[in-house]
């Protein structure tokens, strides 16, 4: 059977959470992956210290994907995060522990501080190369320089935003406290006359401004009010006019009568293949639809139904038909029903079901 591409997706989807799953029980102190799991987490840890654990959360991260559970999760910005921080959380260790150089590293990892351990022998090289050629300080702009780009690519986002945020802030906490302090020193001043008759002529100005509002609110309220009304009624009378069924095609009536001879003929074929097993009986009825027709055969006396549905094959035969199905009997009546394929099938105009 060949696999689809939802089956193939899913398929990848569970070695990449398998992978990351025992990829990360190697990271652990507790060896539950046997050697060769104990050998790559070994080499994991000393070669990439802290940074290692970004390579079992990126596996995961794949397969949660590929089940649909995190469908907004983009893999190209999740790659690119967790080859940054591999290096990245590392060296961040490395500038605040203050490692100088590889060389400090015991040739047993065991041996190891625990700076040490969370720093490993890739990043502590990095560090130590950068450190000696710029110093401490350009080591920590390239270590934020590098943090930045890997958030803005992934992210769309770097840490000078939250400075800019907390400048704002401030910036407008000084201009409230100031706004204040303003305020205080105005009321402190003695007010004229003419200072007051522009405050009540202010006021006044005001008042009519929010009355005209409060005018302007109301009519618009009203006019709401009106316009809702007039659309409720028109919808209503719309919905108790329904079209006329004259917009439908009429059924053509000549379809109707023109296989009636036919399907005379099949039920005389009908009766006479009866008749060459030796089962007698006579048609009583039949319903025509639009594509199979039910003759009615009521058997004669001493005719057991089952012979009739046994020569369902035979009348199939008999009649030139693809198939024959026998209904023996017909609930609620006397009779067998042998539905038989028309002649021609007719189509079932849209009217005739509302009529």
């Amino acid at each position: 059977m060949p696999l689809t591409d939802r089956n193939r997706q899913e398929l990848y989807a569970i070695l990449a959470l398998l992978a990351g799953l025992f990829v990360g029980l190697t990271l652990l102190p507790v060896n539950l992956t046997g050697p060769a799991g104990r050998l790559l987490g070994r080499l994991l840890l000393t070669g990439l210290g802290s940074g290692a654990v970004f390579i079992p959360l990126f596996g995961i991260a794949i397969g949660l994907t590929g089940f649909g559970w995190l469908e907004r999760l983009d893999m190209g910005r999740l790659a690119i995060f967790c080859g940054g921080m591999i290096v990245l959380l590392p060296y961040a260790i490395a500038m605040a522990t203050g490692v100088t150089t590889s060389a400090d590293f015991e040739p047993a990892w065991a041996q190891w501080t625990l700076g040490q351990q969370l720093v490993g022998l890739l990043p502590a090289l990095i560090t130590v190369g950068i450190s000696s050629a710029i110093g401490t300080a350009g080591a920590v702009i390239v270590g934020v320089l590098g943090f930045s780009g890997v958030t803005i690519l992934t992210f769309d986002w770097h840490p000078f935003e939250m400075l800019k945020e907390w400048a704002d802030a401030w910036g407008e906490r000084r201009s409230g406290a100031q706004g204040l302090r303003g305020a205080g020193a105005q009321s402190d001043k003695p007010s004229d006359a003419q200072t007051l008759r522009r405050s009540e002529t202010d006021r006044r100005s005001d008042a009519q401004a929010l009355r005209r509002s409060e005018t302007d609110r109301r009519s618009d309220a009203q006019a709401l009010r009106r316009s809702r009304k007039r659309s409720a009624a028109a919808d209503e009378h719309a919905l108790d006019q329904l079209p006329d069924l004259d917009l439908l095609q009429a059924p053509n009536r000549e379809a109707f009568d023109a296989g009636e001879e036919e399907l005379e003929h099949l039920g005389e074929v009908l009766i006479d293949t009866l008749g060459t097993f030796r089962v007698e009986g006579r048609i009583v009825g039949r319903t025509t639809g639009p594509v199979v027709t039910q003759y009615e055969v009521a058997p004669a006396p001493g005719v057991k139904v089952g012979r009739i549905a046994a020569l369902a094959d035979d009348l199939a035969l008999a009649m030139r038909a693809q198939s024959i199905r026998i209904v023996a009997p017909i609930p609620g009546k006397a009779a067998v029903g042998v539905e038989v394929p028309n002649p021609v099938a007719r189509i079932v105009q849209l009217r005739e079901l509302f009529e």
